[in-house]
């Protein structure tokens, strides 16, 4: 296992320490558990970004359409789509 270095203010490490022992676990555990914990969340907010920006193209697509070709149905486009997907 790799070690690294890292530089806190004493008042901070005694917080460390503090909630460590409240956890019943070693400072090196506490920080690794913290930083996978902070590493999942970062990881779902860009998954949630990713998911919106998905969104908001496919609604600028569909606006485009219907712009383009007054007939167009986004609606039923989606559901002919749908349709054909369905296993019998």
């Amino acid at each position: 296992m790799a070690k690294i270095n890292i530089n806190i203010n004493d008042s901070f490490l005694k917080r460390l320490d503090d909630i460590s022992k409240k956890e019943n676990v070693n400072r090196s555990e506490f920080i690794r558990e913290a930083v996978e914990n902070f590493i999942a969340i970062k990881q779902e907010e860009e998954s949630k970004r990713t998911k919106k920006k998905k969104i908001e193209d496919a609604i600028q697509f569909f606006d485009k359409m219907s712009r383009k070709n007054k007939n167009w149905d986004g609606v039923k486009e989606i559901n002919k789509w749908r349709e054909s997907r369905k296993i019998n």
